[in-house]
């Protein structure tokens, strides 16, 4: 009981603490490891956290009953359908340029488009048991969005690559589990807002690259807690505590990777407290549904207790996160959520060690609703035993 105490008291006392950093100046985003089976759930996954996935959610479940995974790999391919009317256009019309611009519909659909493409897993290497998590990874991500100019489109553009290595632990305190990680980062990212004809009349042979480049190495912690009170679980996390990246700029080819530079300077990762509830509701209909979880995350739980001070209520959408998970038929898992207000579907079939894993989602890019959503297929292979 004393041990239990103790663990709460750490708590509250992490959580007070974490809440200033926000006001620090962040200069790269978070990282983004795909997941299939967490994102068809619609990205819920704060107080489950449960096998590989968990390790990028909840530190604290590595010490849960049976949360227990040997991973090998998990090759994940991310797409988008975004954009399809344009690509027909081009196909149907070839190299003819003119006609293709002579299509008084072009622009309107240039604007409608958004290419997304990304990839993961490759390796995804690592153990998850009996309180202790090593893992590595890595993921890419590219993001292309079209907005209004002043005389033609600009191109948001945001790129992220990395390649991680993680090490965490996870003691059980009665029913409170609590739990950190260490990461060691490798990441290169860039993310600008450029005008489209600057894109197509960029000259690959020159040696320069269109925009800036960042690329860097540095250390980030995560803690969390899991609240384990029957079938009903409470999570929190800490994620990114004083994560810091050395960084250097790169503005053409022969500058990435080069040892021989100083660097640019240190690069905050923005430091994010989530919190979740799930709930292991059992069987609904024997072989039909069952082993079903419901989940639902509030991610950022500071930005949005500031938008709801503010009254900024249609922002509010872009923090909640909700999701259903059932097995069916003995080698199925279905899933279902809401990401930030959009629906998100999933499946997966189990073949002994092989898991054949499909997700459709959308998530926002923008701080609210509807501005700027990006649907996304994933498609996903794992060797998980």
């Amino acid at each position: 009981m004393r041990k239990l105490k103790y663990g709460i008291i750490g708590l509250i006392i992490l959580v007070f603490l974490a809440v200033p950093v926000f006001a620090q100046e962040i200069s790269t985003f978070s990282s983004y490891y795909f997941s299939p089976r967490v994102f068809s759930m619609g990205g819920a996954y704060t107080a489950y956290a449960w096998g590989p996935d968990g390790i990028f959610y909840n530190p604290a479940a590595y010490s849960l009953p049976g949360n227990r995974d040997f991973f090998l790999i998990d090759p994940t391919v991310r797409i988008n359908f975004s954009g399809i009317e344009l690509f027909q256009t081009f196909m149907e019309n070839g190299s003819n340029i003119e006609q293709i611009l002579a299509d008084p519909t072009l622009m309107n659909k240039i604007m409608d488009m958004d290419v997304a493409i990304g990839a993961s897993g490759l390796p995804l290497l690592g153990w998850v048991g009996g309180g202790f998590a090593l893992a590595v990874y890595d993921s890419l991500d590219a993001t292309f969005n079209f907005k209004p100019g002043l005389l033609t489109p600009d191109v948001y553009v945001r790129i992220g690559a990395e390649v991680g290595a993680i090490a965490g632990l996870s003691f059980a305190f009665g029913p409170l589990h609590i739990g950190a990680n260490v990461k060691l980062l490798y990441r290169a990212w860039a993310e600008e807002t450029t005008g489209l004809l600057n894109l197509l009349n960029f000259d690959a042979d020159s040696g320069q690259l269109p925009f800036p480049v960042y690329y860097g190495q540095g250390l980030g912690f995560d803690v969390g807690a899991i609240l384990r009170l029957g079938n009903l679980q409470l999570g929190l996390v800490v994620k990114d505590i004083y994560t810091r990246i050395n960084y250097w700029q790169a503005n053409t080819m022969d500058e990435i990777g080069d040892p021989s530079s100083e660097s640019t300077g240190i690069a905050y990762v923005p430091m994010q407290v989530n919190v979740g509830v799930a709930y292991k509701m059992g069987t609904l209909i024997p072989v039909i549904l069952y082993n079903i979880v419901l989940t639902a995350d509030i991610q950022d739980i500071n930005g949005f207790i500031e938008d709801l001070s503010a009254e900024n209520y249609y922002t509010l959408g872009s923090k909640v996160f909700m999701g259903v998970e059932a097995q069916t038929l003995g080698l199925f898992k279905i899933r279902a959520g809401l990401m930030q207000g959009y629906p998100t579907f999933g499946l997966t079939i189990n073949l002994v060690i092989l898991q054949i894993n499909l997700a459709y989602y959308t998530r926002e890019l923008s701080s609210i609703p509807g501005f700027m959503p990006e649907q996304n297929i994933l498609i996903n292979f794992s060797f998980i035993w």
